[in-house]
């Protein structure tokens, strides 16, 4: 079963004596989230024993907030959302990488010939992030240019994408394999990485309540294991996984969602998770990440890193690092 936008709590067992299990999602769905519609769609959680419900999400923040109250099982959301929220009290544990490599950059008209950050001296950068402001302005400063000489413009969430493709500012500072395949056919755009500037967060990875692991720890397996399953047949045929989204969430622009898809693939691995598989999550990265989360005032002291993430769960799949995702 799937439900979109069915926020009803659910029994512990669902259809047929099937486990039920409650999945929010960060946001709305998008391209991202294709391979785990695929997974429901070809029987990948029933085969585990278990009756998934989707939920989608507003923010990261408040799918990390549900996991943490035990309203839903599983969330995803992104990892430095997931180190602010566990300096404030929220009580979660990520079980499993979804994509290890940091993502975040700043955008910009293709026009402008913009090449680093140096360049980006008297231009209007949108934001709806705190955390991506941040950052790039500690990038900037690394890299000995003036944060100053940017304006930041913060812009409401769900307008960012269409303010910015609309013409408004010259770049904006986002998640780009989210963003980019949205804005880059009204305004072609360029990206300066984050990355090549020292930011080392991972991107996302799934959460549950550290509760329910150790109470259900073979539910956990279990839906690692089919949500896997997805973004292994994704790989290996992208199409079939934008088409079980556009059926489970009509109206998704189907260009926009198989770039987004595909960038997101793309960010699956990391250096650092090579050789491992998919589920693997790199505690040095994560744990550099908490440092420049501090530096940058973005997450309080006294965060356990070791807790907080797990690879308890990282046979859930047998697919290992480096991917390779190509439509």
């Amino acid at each position: 079963m799937v439900a979109v936008g069915v926020s009803a709590c659910g029994s512990s067992s669902g259809s047929g004596g099937a486990t039920a299990v409650k999945f929010q999602l960060n946001f709305v769905p998008y391209g991202g989230d294709a391979p785990i519609y695929l997974a429901v769609e070809r029987g990948y959680y029933r085969d585990e024993g278990l009756d998934v419900t989707i939920l989608p999400g507003k923010t990261g923040v408040e799918t990390i907030s549900a996991v943490a109250n035990g309203q839903v099982d599983f969330g995803t959301a992104p990892d430095s959302q997931v180190i602010s929220a566990a300096g404030q009290g929220a009580t979660v544990v990520s079980v499993g990488n979804r994509f290890a490599a940091p993502a975040v950059g700043v955008i910009v008209d293709s026009r402008l010939q913009v090449n680093g950050l140096a360049d980006l001296a008297g231009k209007r950068i949108l934001s709806s992030s705190p955390v991506y402001a941040e950052l790039l302005k500690s990038s900037m400063r690394a890299a000995g240019v003036d944060p100053g000489s940017v304006e930041l413009v913060t812009v409401n969430g769900p307008a960012l994408l269409s303010t910015y493709a609309g013409g408004e500012g010259e770049g904006l500072v986002t998640s780009v394999p989210f963003a980019l395949p949205v804005v880059s056919p009204q305004r072609e755009s360029d990206v300066v990485s984050l990355v090549d500037y020292g930011v080392t967060i991972p991107e996302f990875s799934f959460i549950a309540n550290p509760a329910f692991v150790d109470s259900k720890a073979e539910t956990g397996r279990k839906f690692l294991s089919a949500t896997y399953r997805g973004m292994d047949a994704a790989m290996r045929d992208p199409q079939a996984a934008i088409d079980a989204l556009m059926a489970a969430v009509p109206g998704i622009d189907e260009q926009a969602a198989m770039g987004q898809m595909l960038a997101y693939g793309q960010a699956q691995c990391s250096s650092g998770t090579n050789g491992k598989t998919v589920a693997y999550q790199d505690l040095d990265a994560w744990k550099s990440g908490y440092t420049q989360m501090m530096e940058i005032g973005a997450a309080e002291a006294g965060v356990d890193i070791s807790r907080l993430v797990t690879n308890e769960f990282q046979d859930a799949t047998s697919t290992s690092c480096p991917t390779s995702w190509s439509k």
